[in-house]
């Protein structure tokens, strides 16, 4: 009753007063340098900077081995598989449109190409 009120009181006045001291109190770890101003030319420096990095860590990532076109790399083995494919695919619809086998054209450009002799 009449006592609990006060104890309220009492406690919500204690809360006030640690949080004002926690306010004041507040500061920097040490070590930490203090807070600057942000300004527009910082920003933009800033992003300059960063789509510099990006843009030299992209760069780097395509001219690393992985992404090289000659040689023994993924890159090269998808290409020609996907070269080989595409050509026995063109070979297949051609021996559907033409009746000619596949082997048979072949030779054909073989034949074309080749010395004669």
């Amino acid at each position: 009753e009449a006592g609990e009120l006060e104890k309220e009181k009492e406690d919500e006045e204690n809360k006030l007063q640690r949080a004002i001291r926690a306010i004041q109190e507040d500061a920097l770890p040490p070590g930490q340098p203090a807070e600057r101003d942000v300004t527009i030319l910082s920003q933009r420096d800033m992003s300059d900077r960063l789509q510099k990095l990006f843009e030299d860590k992209k760069l780097a990532w395509l001219e690393g081995r992985e992404n090289k076109w000659f040689g023994w790399t993924n890159v090269a083995e998808v290409v020609n598989g996907r070269s080989a494919m595409m050509g026995v695919g063109l070979g297949l619809f051609t021996e559907w449109a033409t009746e000619v086998s596949m082997s048979k054209q072949i030779d054909t450009l073989l034949a074309i190409f080749s010395s004669p002799s």
